[in-house]
């Protein structure tokens, strides 16, 4: 799992320069009067669609009520995570977030990890389809030494009178994780060390407020807010819930997901002390800095009517979902079985494929997830793999993770899966990385005979790493030991399991050959999985021309990692 590169010498001085040698368009602030404006904050949202409950959220019913403060002509701010994951992600790969973008009004937004689920170009493509910036302020491109993504490192703008100044920081933990991002893409800076350079450049240059749009869980941005005092307010995503602290006058703020909730935040500027002194209610009362800070939490519920314009479009994509859903996904040589008869009960060619590539995706030691993930109960027959299938094979969005486990807390977990045989349980196990021999015959908990990881036997007090549901690292299907395991990355880090599938096809895939050619080691790895050995299979139209979109043919297989001695 890759961990980036640090950012703490040369590569900073190179981004000092770059800092101090942009002219910086002439944003007039230094408003003495007092004066109060607002500004609306969310992050972390997916479905466009509401949900069943309140507050039932919803895309077109948050325009409606973002609509209803236009008086207070507030700034909007997001903080990442909105192209991916969701049903319509899975074919419209972000495409169906941009009519929102358009109408919501955001100003600025720092850059989320699953903005990247379908890999770099893709997210340049979508944002340039966005007329606000987007902002990434310490991590760079390591070969380019430009910011990471096309993004902005920061961004200044006059509003009422004051000027702002905005950073975005992500932290290191998620970008290792990204499906993606190789190691050697990146170079990261400490959001820390970061922060200080720029509220120093934002000072100098006339700031009256500077934000952080963060996407790092709350630990971090408390950190940060204790670490950079300079910060007026810290606005957090990755978490999806709400929170409010306020650290040293610093507001740091997460406001909900999924389109269910956002904040607003009343600014209070250039106070008088008698109005500083009377002010009980609000989090930040500043009086060296003349200033309060407050916000309230805004509910997305049935009060709001759904905004007809952005309904009928939400109503249409279900429509072109459809139709994408038809579309061609690869190729597979072999019959791939997928019924609960068969994956429920005995290794099989599909259930190591999903197994090979998650594990593949997510870079780990060993790869367990239940059988019951795979819902299609079907045989997906011989030839062309659409989307569907896929869609079918996954029908929920289960988040994965990646944990570090004793080797005595896997072997057990290994015992839960095989457990319930004969029964055709959902617990069985889908392996990669790992082999198993057992005996079925044996009382349940004592039928593990061997167990190795890379052909070397699993060890008690060995460390491995291991990729898994979040639904089985919370102990649910019987899988308690695995709640002892060290969460490396957890599902907000980590794309959801359809997506992970999808990603593994669009890596086979040569779609982009620039950003292919640059992924050769991990894809020589999935060509094992895959068993194919031709690279550079096409396919062609009806005259017998070859297409611009190539296709890799599958031909995964049972290769004996699950040996149930009962039936030999």
């Amino acid at each position: 799992m890759g961990c980036g590169t640090s950012k703490d010498s040369g590569n900073v001085e190179h981004a000092v320069e770059r800092q101090e040698g942009k002219k910086e368009e002439e944003v007039k602030g230094g408003c003495k009067e007092h004066k109060t404006f607002h500004l609306i904050h969310f992050n972390d949202v997916y479905n466009i669609n509401e949900k069943d409950t309140e507050p039932v959220g919803g895309a077109a019913r948050f325009i409606t009520a973002v609509e209803k403060y236009k008086d207070l002509n507030p700034l909007v701010l997001f903080s990442g995570d909105i192209f991916a994951p969701s049903k319509l992600s899975q074919t419209m790969k972000g495409k169906q977030m941009i009519p929102f973008l358009d109408k919501v009004g955001i100003d600025v937004t720092c850059v989320g990890n699953h903005d990247f689920d379908f890999g770099v170009y893709e997210f340049t493509l979508l944002k340039d389809k966005t007329n606000f910036p987007w902002l990434l302020s310490n991590v760079w491109d390591s070969k380019t030494k430009k910011i990471f993504g096309d993004c902005t490192d920061h961004h200044i703008m006059e509003h009422q009178g004051f000027k702002i100044g905005f950073i975005g920081l992500a932290e290191l933990e998620w970008l290792g994780v990204c499906p993606y991002i190789e190691e050697e893409d990146y170079d990261y800076e400490d959001f820390v060390k970061c922060a200080r350079r720029w509220c120093e450049d934002l000072k100098s240059q006339g700031c009256d407020l500077i934000i952080a749009l963060t996407h790092m869980r709350v630990k971090n941005d408390k950190h940060l807010a204790d670490q950079v005092p300079e910060l007026d307010m810290i606005l957090g995503g990755h978490d999806h819930f709400e929170a409010d602290f306020n650290i040293h006058n610093t507001l740091v703020l997460k406001s909900g997901t999924d389109f269910r909730q956002f904040s607003l935040i009343n600014v209070e500027m250039n106070c008088p002390e008698e109005r500083l002194q009377e002010e009980k209610s609000a989090l930040v009362v500043d009086h060296d800095k003349k200033r309060i800070i407050g916000w309230e939490r805004v509910e997305i519920t049935k009060q709001f009517d759904p905004n007809p314009e952005m309904q009928e479009i939400v109503d249409g994509y279900w429509k072109e979902v459809a139709l994408e859903l038809e579309k061609i996904a690869g190729n597979t040589g072999v019959d791939l079985d997928a019924r609960f008869s068969e994956i429920r009960t005995k290794e099989t060619n599909i259930s190591n494929l999903v197994a090979d590539a998650m594990r593949l995706m997510l870079d780990t030691d060993v790869c367990l997830i239940n059988s019951g993930s795979l819902r299609i109960d079907d045989i997906i027959e011989k030839g062309i793999l659409r989307w569907k299938h896929v869609d079918t094979l996954f029908p929920m969005q289960d988040d994965t993770v990646i944990i570090r486990i004793k080797g005595e807390d896997l072997l057990e977990a290994f015992e839960n899966s095989v457990s319930a045989l004969p029964k055709m349980d959902g617990c069985f196990p889908c392996i990669s990385g790992a082999k198993i021999k057992f005996d079925s015959s044996k009382p349940a908990f004592e039928r593990i005979l061997e167990a190795s990881i890379n052909g070397q036997p699993i060890q008690d007090n060995e460390l491995y790493t291991m990729a898994t549901k979040e639904y089985l690292y919370d102990g649910k299907d019987g899988f308690k030991s695995l709640v002892n395991a060290e969460m490396i990355a957890d599902g907000e880090d980590c794309p959801t399991l359809d997506t992970l599938f999808i990603n593994f096809f669009q890596l086979m895939t040569k779609r982009n050959s620039k950003w292919f050619s640059t992924k050769k080691k991990r894809v020589e790895r999935g060509l094992e999985i895959i068993h194919n050995e031709d690279r550079h299979l096409l396919t062609e139209d009806e005259e017998g021309n070859p297409t611009d979109q190539k296709y890799f043919t599958i031909y995964p297989k049972v290769d004996g990692r699950l040996v149930n001695v009962a039936e030999e």
